[in-house]
């Protein structure tokens, strides 16, 4: 029998005192022989190879005993970590949450060894960088993954920025900005004016902050946009990453935008804090533009009905698990995230019965449940007077689109729609009337080589 090296030989040999569950002791180990035996007292298993001629590599078994005359043993030392990745590498890539006690119970099935937590431990991160790669290779590789994005998906936009440090002289990246081409042009031409912003950590080696942009799609659903990788969440960072988003969504005047943060977060509740611990704190906001803090004085225009930001929550909770990874794992998670998503959408539209998602149905239809309250008198050049419960009446004007209550002009709808309804047996021609037609129309993206087609059109605010 013969082996390629001396190594494949040693491997051939811990390979079998594993299978055999048995311990192995080399009594001459070097490059030119092999000596190896049961280290169990009595037992006459023996195996011996050493170099062919005057090859310098290749080793040929001379001596072979192959008998045990011992028992078995419940301590390997070649039952290490290495070799449990090695073995298991398979289940660790179908399933990467594979926790200790179910690795622990098939390595007792198999091996008949026990193994402690750190064992476990190390064998996944080995298996891991089996599958994934490094971390330094992941990094090293990014220039091709930014490159083969692009090409997958022409017209996307994939900015990275690095940093030099003076020492090195080496580039070291810093923070990368995507947004692909069929998201970008499906948000533009179908989704509602509106965009959340949120961040969330990145908990694996490479340490940092992912920013994210999603909107609201036909069916009011979210819709993410572009996703961001920076160092930490600064003035600099959002203003790199806002600037970017502006240019893809041809954002050159965002007056007609509905932007949402977590920033109103808690607000009422901290402003009672404040007022108990510092009144004159206090004071000096009350003192402040009551156009950033209450609803009676916000400017008319842009506005929606959403009072939290749920969909950039929803979007973060989706890729946690991928938030761990390195960063072109985490990065490819996300990416096929989204195509799924998009991909399973364009599915559930085919099975529409009205021409609007099945959310914007139900509200429509309750909506016009409510038109019951509504007491509508034409008064001429499209206005009505509007009486609505008792001593309540509003003016309303369908051209210039307001209403007394100021509610048309804040979150647009609602009161409209419940007073007209009246007036339309025919939704469609209610909605027609008002410019809010909702169409459902297919948007094909050659994404990575999936047909991908969004949900378009909802031209309600």
């Amino acid at each position: 029998m013969i082996f390629d090296s001396a190594d494949t030989f040693r491997k051939a040999i811990r390979a079998h005192f594993v299978k055999h569950k048995r311990d192995v002791k080399f009594k001459v180990n070097d490059r030119d022989r092999v000596r190896a035996v049961c280290n169990s007292d009595g037992c006459e298993w023996m195996v011996f190879a050493s170099l062919m001629g005057d090859d310098k590599k290749t080793f040929k078994l001379k001596t072979l005993n192959d008998k045990h005359t011992c028992g078995m043993v419940f301590k390997n030392k070649f039952v290490n970590s290495r070799r449990i990745a090695e073995r298991y590498v398979g289940q660790w890539s179908a399933n990467p949450d594979w926790n200790y006690s179910g690795v622990a119970q098939q390595v007792r099935e198999n091996l008949v060894v026990d193994i402690s937590e750190w064992q476990f431990y190390r064998a996944k991160t080995a298996a891991m960088q089996m599958i994934e790669g490094t971390i330094k290779e992941q990094y090293a590789r990014l220039w091709d993954y930014c490159a083969e994005l692009k090409r997958a998906n022409p017209g996307s936009t994939v900015q990275m920025k690095c940093t030099t440090i003076p020492v090195e002289d080496k580039p070291h990246f810093q923070r990368l900005y995507i947004c692909l081409e069929g998201l970008k042009t499906g948000w533009r031409v179908g989704c509602r004016p509106i965009i959340g912003l949120d961040v969330c950590f990145i908990k694996g080696h490479h340490k940092g902050q992912l920013l994210a942009a999603v909107g609201v799609n036909a069916n009011n659903q979210m819709y993410p946009i572009a996703y961001a990788i920076v160092e930490s969440e600064t003035r600099d960072s959002w203003r790199w990453f806002l600037e970017l988003l502006n240019v893809d969504l041809q954002l050159n005047n965002s007056g007609h935008i509905s932007w949402i943060t977590d920033k109103q977060k808690g607000l009422l509740d901290e402003m009672e804090k404040m007022k108990m611990a510092s009144p004159s704190a206090f004071e000096w906001l009350a003192a402040k533009d009551p156009s950033h803090l209450s609803r009676a004085f916000l400017r008319e225009g842009a506005k929606c009905d959403m009072l939290c930001n749920n969909m950039c929550e929803a979007f973060n909770s989706t890729i946690v698990q991928a938030r761990d990874k390195p960063i072109i794992t985490l990065l490819e998670m996300i990416h096929t995230y989204m195509m799924k998503r998009l991909t399973r959408k364009r599915a559930e539209i085919e099975k529409w019965k009205h021409p609007m998602g099945p959310k914007v149905y139900r509200y429509v239809e309750k909506i016009k449940s409510l038109s019951v309250y509504c007491t509508p008198t034409f008064s001429g050049n499209n206005t009505f007077q509007v009486e609505a419960g008792l001593q309540n009446q509003f003016v309303v004007d369908l051209e210039g689109r307001t209403c007394a209550c100021r509610k048309w002009q804040l979150v647009d709808l609602n009161r409209i729609m419940a007073i007209f309804s009246l007036f339309w047996d025919d939704l469609y021609m209610l909605l027609s009337f008002f410019g809010l037609l909702l169409v459902c129309r297919k948007f094909e993206e050659d994404m990575n080589k999936f047909m991908v087609i969004f949900s378009l059109f909802w031209l309600l605010v």
